[in-house]
């Protein structure tokens, strides 16, 4: 089985084994926004053991987040972890200054490197070359094609993180 897999069927959900006050089930969150937006405790005596309470709980997380869908439409886009601190070596986010090395050509080349997320579990990455644009028009160029792929991804409204 994969890790991947199994992480996405129990996101929310969790484990609690607490024998010595003979409390055994599965807590499940339904979060939106940041926050706790539905919850609830299966417990293994209530449902007829582990895997039918997991069940129960699997189904209370995908009910909880189809009713979050009708309320808010384009909950998918609302509910996206968006990260707000740059973690490259340009100090804005999404842009880094790499060398790349190409092999067809056996040459290294120095850009910026724009990444961003279309949707949740993909990625995409595209390089812009110093050697052709210089390097103040590369960066520029890089922050924004950036800013219009954040735009296009979460909309032209901030929200929250």
């Amino acid at each position: 089985m994969k890790k991947s897999n199994k992480k996405t069927r129990l996101k929310g959900i969790s484990r609690i084994d607490q024998v010595d006050k003979n409390i055994r089930g599965w807590y499940v969150r339904v979060y939106f926004q940041g926050k706790t937006w539905t919850s609830k405790f299966f417990s293994d005596k209530k449902y007829g053991g582990k895997v039918k309470a997991l069940e129960a709980s699997k189904e209370f997380r995908e009910n909880g987040i189809e009713l979050l869908k009708k309320k808010y439409p384009d909950f998918d886009r609302l509910n996206r972890r968006r990260v707000s601190k740059a973690k490259s070596n340009t100090g804005t986010l999404g842009v880094s200054r790499v060398t790349y090395y190409d092999h067809r050509r056996d040459k290294y080349y120095d850009c910026y490197s724009v990444s961003w997320r279309p949707e949740a579990g993909k990625s995409k990455v595209t390089k812009i070359s110093i050697n052709k644009y210089g390097d103040k028009k590369a960066f520029k160029m890089a922050c924004k094609l950036r800013k219009e792929k954040e735009t296009e991804i979460y909309g032209t409204k901030k929200r929250k993180v």
